[in-house]
């Protein structure tokens, strides 16, 4: 997969709900900074549970911002995708967003492509 159709793909995956495809993305020993723990995640045993921690909330989604998704080449075969996403979910029957941003580091040569994976809050407007 093209590193930059990557996110496009993550968030569809995300959106389906199967912490089994989602685990497929990221290598055996990836690290996810995840947006909504203070514990990094190492290795799927890790990464299994902090998805099924967020997948556990009302109505879960994630929005991909097109527009501000980018490349960086790090070699011939990893590759750095950034940009800005959106979750959203319900809490206490109300609508919820919360505006992050990502970093994937990917092997574009391997099936499980993500190595690392950081993604966090953007705080507000000062």
């Amino acid at each position: 997969m093209e590193a930059v159709k990557f996110a496009a793909n993550w968030v569809d995956i995300v959106n389906k709900k199967s912490v089994t495809q989602i685990l497929a993305l990221y290598s055996g020993g990836a690290t996810l900074l995840p947006t909504f723990s203070s514990v990094p995640a190492k290795g799927h045993n890790q990464i299994e549970a902090y998805f099924r921690r967020l997948l556990s909330r009302d109505a879960v989604a994630v929005e991909l911002d097109d527009e501000s998704v980018g490349v960086d080449d790090i070699s011939a075969n990893i590759k750095a995708t950034y940009g800005t996403y959106t979750f959203l979910y319900n809490v206490q029957g109300v609508r919820k967003s919360f505006a992050a941003r990502f970093t994937f580091v990917l092997d574009t040569d391997n099936l499980a492509p993500i190595i690392h994976h950081h993604s966090s809050l953007i705080p507000p407007s000062s």
